[in-house]
């Protein structure tokens, strides 16, 4: 049996509650997609690198 499953038959109203705040942050939370020559641009400047499959930032700013 899942934690869910424990919460939705023991406590209803604060699985109801989670059920919603997972479906608000579900609609804010979205990946940026860049092609190929947005990649090199970043990759051009210092505080950006590509490691671990993916671009990352080294630097604020």
């Amino acid at each position: 049996m899942k934690i869910g499953e424990i919460i939705r038959h023991k406590q209803p109203d604060v699985y109801r509650k989670l059920m919603e705040i997972k479906e608000a942050t579900k609609s804010v939370i979205h990946k940026v997609r860049i092609n190929d020559r947005e990649a090199e641009r970043l990759m051009r400047h210092d505080s950006f690198i590509r490691g671990r499959g993916g671009i990352r930032q080294t630097r604020r700013g």
